[in-house]
């Protein structure tokens, strides 16, 4: 495996020391090389000349028997086209590795969350997301709100209701089809809805047969993607702020996982969950404030709709609307006047009310 050296001269006083660049460590064929790596001993930490402190973060991959680590190094979050192409280059472009999926990729923002990967504490779980999952725009939050109220109409069997919840957000973002949480929820829901139809269509027909005319309009315009993606997977720690820049959360949807006592990746037993935690090494690519609001009111429209047709009144729907609610709030303020109008005209045209009121906006420009 590659072992590239390089010598460099310290900036304040020119003294020159040698430096793993990019190194490519096989944990059985390197374990030398590979307990420097896990003590951060890689690179010299001072001068030898003058004392300086030095920061040599350098991208590295670390070749495991049952995945392969990828350390990316960058100093800011970078797009996720970005950080496909320099795994790629890593990987395409070192002997003996190849792409998956012959083994799952690990990729993190520095070398500390990689240790912390393979250190696997008990209790210590990290996050997952995959490559592909992060070419679609972030709809996470939304979609988890969705799920939410169609489970209530799945719990009193009436799946063809549950269909039509996520089928409402798919006819104002169809690009929601691609996303495959959402799409398995919504092919799950049409089977189980089988020839029932749902009452209150202007076009009455089954979900398995909606769902098909879907199929022909949307399968055509599939992002082609590379099969390796889906076998490469961003990893984090939900309490680790990677950045230093302003607190701001990622509401994500991510598995979290261990590696198991055979050191593997048990992706059957991972648990998903919905985190908020601040940018990590790649940015997600997240709907516009606008676009957000849309569908906020679609969920409205939703919880109300669940709320007359189904008895009593689940736990679950307050807090779906408390957060919708505190994310109106939250992205009101950043939104530009004809945004702010162009929401509240919608809001009224579906419900007849006012959204400033009904969710204690600031209206005062």
């Amino acid at each position: 495996m590659i072992d590239q050296r390089v010598e460099q001269p310290c900036p304040k006083c020119g003294t020159k020391f040698a430096l793993h660049s990019r190194p490519i460590i096989d944990v059985d064929r390197q374990p030398e090389l590979y307990a420097r790596f896990l003590a951060d001993e890689l690179n010299p930490k001072a001068c030898g000349g003058c004392g300086l402190k030095l920061t040599l973060d350098t991208p590295s991959i670390v070749v495991r028997r049952h995945w392969i680590g990828v350390v990316l190094a960058n100093p800011r979050p970078i797009p996720i086209e970005l950080a496909s192409k320099v795994v790629h280059t890593f990987l395409s472009e070192t002997p003996d590795l190849g792409l998956p999926p012959d083994r799952p990729v690990l990729v993190t923002g520095n070398d500390e969350q990689l240790r912390r990967v393979i250190r696997s504490d008990p209790d210590d779980r990290f996050c997952t997301v995959r490559f592909d999952d992060l070419t679609r725009r972030n709809w996470a939050q939304e979609i988890v709100a969705l799920n939410v109220i169609a489970d209530a109409y799945l719990e009193h069997d009436l799946p063809e209701q549950a269909y039509w919840v996520y089928e409402s957000a798919l006819a104002t973002f169809p690009e929601l089809y691609f996303h495959r949480r959402f799409f398995d929820t919504l092919e799950l829901t049409a089977l189980a809805a089988g020839d029932r139809i749902a009452g209150g269509l202007i076009e009455p027909r089954s979900a398995p047969d909606d769902l098909e005319l879907k199929r022909q309009a949307l399968e055509p315009q599939r992002p082609e993607l590379p099969e390796w993606l889906a076998h490469t997977h961003l990893c984090f720690f939900e309490d680790d702020r990677y950045f230093d820049q302003p607190v701001q959360l990622w509401n994500v949807r991510v598995e979290l996982l261990q590696l198991d006592e055979q050191e593997t990746l048990p992706f059957d037993r991972a648990e998903l969950h919905l985190t908020g935690v601040t940018p990590q090494a790649i940015l997600p690519q997240e709907p516009s404030r606008l676009e957000r609001g849309v569908m906020r009111i679609l969920i409205v429209l939703a919880v109300a709709a669940a709320r007359q047709m189904l008895p009593g009144d689940p736990l679950d729907f307050a807090w779906v609307n408390n957060l919708t609610g505190a994310f109106f709030q939250l992205d009101w303020e950043r939104m530009s006047a004809a945004e702010q109008a162009q929401l509240k005209q919608i809001y009224s045209q579906y419900t007849g009310r006012d959204l400033v009121q009904d969710f204690a906006l600031d209206d005062s420009g």
